[in-house]
């Protein structure tokens, strides 16, 4: 049997306006479950209650909330994830602080639809009840329950209980489905245990759909699990969709671990912050909100307490809106356009509420220009959306499935937009290895330029270089960044004629070697030092002795000679000029192809030398290739 689509109808009034009272009268159920509720007399907690209508088309499902100040967090645990409101009111007290309060909260969570029930109307007389149809009219002007008839019911005679329902089917065949993300995801507002089955959760399921064997896990505290049960109104079932009150059986967890307020997930779909980027619209009776000011923070079926940075000005006003950064006291499970209410942190009342942006921002200075015009673009189309999300990683690139979580949206909506913004060159691809990420044009400016700073900061402590070593600059460059983008940016600024790059060294095109005097004095001097030694050199500590040179200047002019190509290291002990090297060199190339073959003593004897260095000549002719040995004689390779 087909599962009816549920319309959820979260209640809303003043304590002992008849809320739990009408819900009984309309269905036949008690909401009220808890001992201490019928001890009290008064809802303390949510009650969940199926509407019995079989010849509905759609399954009314009423989620009934505490009217008590204690409870508001309760309350709006309770209305966050519904589609309509029912706000009840009583005709002997009209209305009053909490109705107030509850309104106030389903406006901010923009609730988009709902019925208003004037109560105990057997309680008093037709004047006072057109005197509080005259305080309920002016109550919601100007709201989404603007122009909604007010139905008179008592739930003791059951007067107009029977129009109430109508008016419910009427609603509920109104309302539209949920837009659905495709990302599964299920806040909690229920967790209890049973014999044989372990801990089971419940809740709405807000998109997305779950199946039997799946697994999940619960944000924020990123709990793994496997989906043994669903249950969807008391049925076995063996997957869930979005819109539906879905319950969880969870066996892997214990139900000390789980509590209202965390989210189930697939794994992967949510990443906890406790930085969010929004947008806050405060009430006009509220009093004004400062810079850092302590709050709690409403968010789905979860309380959590922070303080706002208010980011375009000192004190956000009544009835003022504005992008604001929340800092959260605790980890927190949301995603982009999720709603909030907030509340002030001592004495506790509802001031204002808003919309989530951005669930992973970084931390923003005030007042800058660029990080208002990106909130902006979070709120328009989906395309800014995506862009503004990729100028924020900054210098590391990001994935299709990055951009995916950090939006609550599937990884196939993301690719179309990506494909289009690439065209545009407003976003770049990059080849990470085996995947395809994105950075904005923005970051590789910025990323390019730092990559040009890494070089001149460089050759400002080596200005006898000519080169950077590759290994050095990406050692650098990947603290900030990745190899692709290093890899990217070294291919355009060598396209642009910026850097030119040879083997494993990377310089500056038209860079000359700046060295002080005493640098180029002593060069020459190393320099004329083994051009006169020939084929006899010294040893390298035996010219810095000679020369009486600062070690660490010696072996930077050293360096500079190799890498010039000007002395030539045979091996560790043994260096010849350039110029006596090309002649050792050519001359055993002659000898090789008049007679074939050479030997240590042949090439000594016939250059005077001694065997330590004709012995060297051999050995790096063959090391490069030139030669090759032969038992005791070395030939032309």
């Amino acid at each position: 049997m087909a599962v009816k689509e549920h319309v959820i109808i979260s209640t809303a009034g003043h304590i002992d306006h008849g809320k739990t009272a009408l819900i009984k009268a309309l269905t036949g159920i008690d909401a009220d479950t808890l001992p201490e509720e019928k001890k009290r007399g008064m809802t303390i907690d949510l009650g969940f209650v199926f509407m019995p209508d079989p010849e509905a088309g759609k399954q009314i499902v009423f989620i009934d909330v505490p009217g008590h100040e204690k409870f508001i967090k309760t309350m709006v645990a309770g209305a966050a994830n519904v589609e309509a409101a029912l706000l009840v009111i009583a005709a002997d007290e009209g209305v009053n602080v909490q109705t107030k309060e509850h309104f106030d909260i389903l406006r901010l969570l923009r609730i988009p639809t709902g019925l208003i029930a004037l109560t105990k109307i057997d309680l008093v007389t037709p004047e006072i009840k057109e005197k509080r149809l005259i305080e309920i009219k002016a109550l919601v002007q100007g709201s989404f329950l603007e122009g909604t008839p007010v139905i008179p019911v008592s739930a003791r005679s059951g007067e107009g209980i029977e129009a109430l329902k109508q008016a419910l089917r009427e609603l509920a065949q109104k309302v539209k489905p949920r837009f659905d993300t495709g990302v599964f995801r299920l806040p909690i507002d229920r967790v209890f245990s049973l014999p044989g089955l372990g801990t089971i959760v419940a809740g709405t399921l807000l998109s997305g759909e779950v199946k039997v064997g799946d697994r999940v896990k619960v944000y924020p505290e990123e709990l793994e699990a496997r989906v043994r049960a669903i249950h969807v109104q008391h049925v076995p079932q063996e997957k869930s969709r979005v819109g539906l009150r879905t319950a969880l059986n969870i066996p892997d967890l214990k139900k000390e671990q789980l509590r209202r307020g965390q989210v189930i997930a697939h794994p992967g779909n949510l990443n906890p912050t406790v930085c969010l980027d929004a947008w806050l619209e405060l009430l006009p009776g509220a009093q004004e909100l400062k810079n850092r000011e302590r709050v709690h923070l409403h968010l789905g079926t979860d309380e959590i307490c922070g303080r706002v940075s208010l980011l375009d000005r000192g004190i956000l006003k009544p009835g003022e809106s504005g992008p604001v950064q929340l800092f959260l006291e605790t980890p927190a499970a949301a995603l982009s356009g999720d709603r909030f209410v907030l509340r002030t942190f001592s004495p506790c009342y509802t001031i204002g509420g808003g919309q989530v942006l951005d669930v992973a921002p970084p931390k923003h200075r005030r007042f800058e220009k660029t990080v208002l015009v990106g909130i902006e673009k979070l709120m328009t189309s989906e395309p800014e959306m995506v862009e503004e999300i990729i100028r924020r990683s900054g210098s590391r690139p990001v994935s299709v499935d990055e951009v995916a979580q950090r939006l609550g949206w599937l990884r196939e909506k993301v690719r179309p937009i990506l494909a289009s913004l690439v065209n545009q060159g407003t976003i770049v691809a990059i080849t990470e290895e085996k995947d395809l990420l994105y950075t904005h044009q923005e970051n590789l400016i910025s990323l390019q330029s730092r990559l040009k700073t890494l070089l001149d900061k460089f050759f400002q402590t080596h200005p006898h270089l000519p080169f950077m070593p590759l290994v050095e600059l990406r050692s650098q460059f990947l603290q900030f960044s990745s190899a692709g983008v290093l890899a990217f940016l070294i291919k355009k600024m060598t396209a642009e004629k910026i850097i030119t790059v040879e083997e494993n060294k990377v310089s500056l095109l038209g860079r000359t070697i700046q060295l002080t005097k005493r640098e180029a004095e002593l060069l020459k001097q190393i320099e004329q030092a083994y051009l006169r030694a020939q084929f006899t050199p010294p040893l390298e500590a035996e010219v810095q002795k000679q020369l009486r040179a600062e070690p660490g200047l010696f072996k930077k002019a050293v360096q500079h000679l190799y890498r010039e190509g000007i002395l030539v290291r045979l091996n560790q002990k043994v260096t010849f000029h350039r110029e006596t090297w090309q002649n050792a060199e050519q001359f055993v190339r002659d000898y090789l192809r008049a007679r074939d073959k050479i030997t240590i003593a042949e090439l000594r004897d016939c250059l005077q030398l001694t065997r330590k260095f004709a012995c060297a000549i051999l050995e790096y002719m063959d090391r490069r290739g030139i030669t090759k040995r032969v038992g005791d004689e070395h030939v032309l390779k």
